[in-house]
């Protein structure tokens, strides 16, 4: 259970290191990897909470030393989570930046049509469609 806290660990922190520099593609090579080490975590924990009565006569210094990476782990994913939203914040933001400007194109570059009564409508009133993939 320590080596796989400690691989986690890392693997958060690599992470944390990529979005802090925003390299999406760092970001994206490191998901794989910690998919397969949470299934791992998510395992030992269940095989822990079986064998509970086993566990209480863990070493007290094992003990100490799977709560200090607990709280460790619990400080790198809080940090992970504001990153993961400081960069949703910003894809969100440049999305509106590109639809903004779509928009703005558009409407510099067809002054007039036919609103749905066959009036001329100003392009400024005209409804759009405009799409954005977010695949990475």
């Amino acid at each position: 259970m320590i080596v796989i806290i400690q691989e986690l660990l890392g693997i958060y922190e690599q992470e944390n290191a990529a979005l802090e520099k925003a390299k999406a593609r760092d970001f994206q090579a490191l998901q794989e990897n910690k998919m397969f080490l949470a299934r791992r975590y998510e395992q030992a924990v269940a095989q822990i909470i079986a064998r509970r009565e086993e566990m209480k006569s863990v070493a007290q210094n094992t003990r100490a030393k799977l709560t200090e990476l607990q709280e460790d782990f619990g400080k790198i994913a809080t940090r992970n989570r504001q990153l993961i939203e400081r960069m949703n914040r910003a894809v969100n933001r440049l999305g509106d930046t590109i639809r903004t400007a779509a928009t703005d194109a558009v409407a510099k570059r067809t002054s007039a049509g036919y609103g749905k009564d066959g009036a001329i409508a100003a392009s400024q009133t005209r409804n759009m469609s405009i799409g954005i993939n977010e695949t990475i």
